[in-house]
């Protein structure tokens, strides 16, 4: 395969991690980015890499966001060897409080599964609660913990992941792609914005919330949607929380940065990626709830990221049908840094040998193909 006929679309987590795989395997990928590598949701994400929860977990994802756990856990060494960019990668508790009883009979059905899989959850009391972290929320009436978690800056992830890759040949070009030209059942050429053409032989379709565009291009449904969130950096007294909190669907721990970063909202805005007030209170509103403390801090920041999100819910990682050579890795939704390790893992098998160990039969394009009729 010539290096520089394979082409990823997309300069986030996912585009950025299909690079570097294949440079490691000798592959000199050419990454097309619109903007600036980690400029959109990959830059401004959490970094959260708890495998533990979220769509399609327990279900089809987890597998996947197992395996994409411990491939980030390798990553840290080796980008900080090849680049000397620290990602600040740092393993830490979780836990996940309750404050009424539905919220509680969900953690009670967690704990079961996640204890079937080894994963060392457990409930806990309040005891041990406040000899972890005595500032949580008095009112909580259940508690999870759960050891084995990570996080990572994703933005320096992802200008690691670039700079590595370029180190073994990778190559990135600006520009708009508005097209895939086709022949013989296989792309042929990109078209740019302004006419320009690039030749390619194999296509990584990476583009985020972006992604739905390339339906037009493929002849093919990608049903991606942009889903926002607004995270909060805070200045709070004291010190670090110690340890990474959550309840239903909002978290707040403290970064490298020394600023607790609280989050988030889902909100269907289409491509609005601004803040707002309404952002802010529901963030801080649940934010208090789990550390009252919080009431106090400093606003440092308040930033907002569009997250591709697939109309099931889960990735669509794998061949599009009706298309030798191109790919779709994208549909993280909340999970996408985490995700991005075991997508451009699976990218790279597929492209090199036309197959991956890693099961990605639930998350294949071809579950959205349209039904033929007679």
């Amino acid at each position: 395969m010539k290096s520089s006929e394979v082409v990823i679309l997309g300069g986030g987590a996912a585009g950025c991690m299909t690079a570097y795989y294949l440079a490691k395997e000798g592959v000199k990928a050419t990454v097309v980015e619109r903007e600036a590598i980690g400029s959109h949701a990959s830059g401004f994400a959490f970094g959260g890499l708890s495998f533990f929860s979220g769509a399609g977990i327990p279900g089809p994802v987890f597998p996947l966001a197992r395996e994409a756990y411990h491939l980030h856990e390798a990553l840290f060494e080796e980008l900080k060897e090849m680049t000397d960019i620290d990602t600040f990668y740092r393993k830490g508790m979780n836990i996940k409080l309750a404050f009424d009883e539905d919220q509680a009979n969900e953690i009670d059905e967690e704990v079961v599964w996640q204890e079937r899989e080894g994963l060392g959850s457990r409930i806990v009391d309040w005891d041990e609660v406040r000899s972890i972290e005595p500032r949580i929320n008095q009112e909580a009436i259940k508690f999870r913990l759960i050891g084995e978690s990570a996080e990572v800056d994703a933005y320096r992830l992802v200008i690691a992941l670039m700079q590595a890759a370029e180190k073994m040949g990778a190559i990135l070009r600006h520009g708009n792609v508005v097209g895939i030209k086709r022949q013989g059942g296989r792309p042929s050429a990109l078209v740019f914005e302004r006419g320009e053409q690039m030749p390619c032989d194999t296509v990584v379709v990476a583009l985020g919330p972006w992604s739905g565009q390339a339906s037009s291009w493929l002849d093919f449904p990608v049903p991606i949607t942009p889903l926002k969130g607004q995270i909060l950096r805070l200045e709070m007294d004291g010190p670090p929380l110690a340890s990474w909190l959550s309840f239903a669907h909002s978290y707040c721990g403290t970064k490298a940065d020394g600023l607790t970063w609280c989050g988030t909202t889902e909100e269907e805005a289409g491509f609005d990626d601004t803040t707002n007030t309404a952002g802010l209170n529901v963030v801080m509103n649940d934010a208090v709830k789990m550390v009252p403390d919080l009431a106090d801090a400093k606003l440092a920041l308040q930033t907002a990221c569009l997250r591709p999100m697939s109309s099931d819910q889960l990735p669509i990682i794998g061949p599009v049908p009706g298309w030798e050579g191109v790919y779709l890795a994208t549909g993280g939704g909340r999970k996408g840094v985490l995700l991005a390790s075991v997508m451009g893992r699976v990218m790279a098998d597929l492209i090199l040998r036309g197959e991956t160990p890693v099961d990605i039969s639930p998350l294949l394009p071809d579950r959205f193909a349209p039904a033929t009729t007679s």
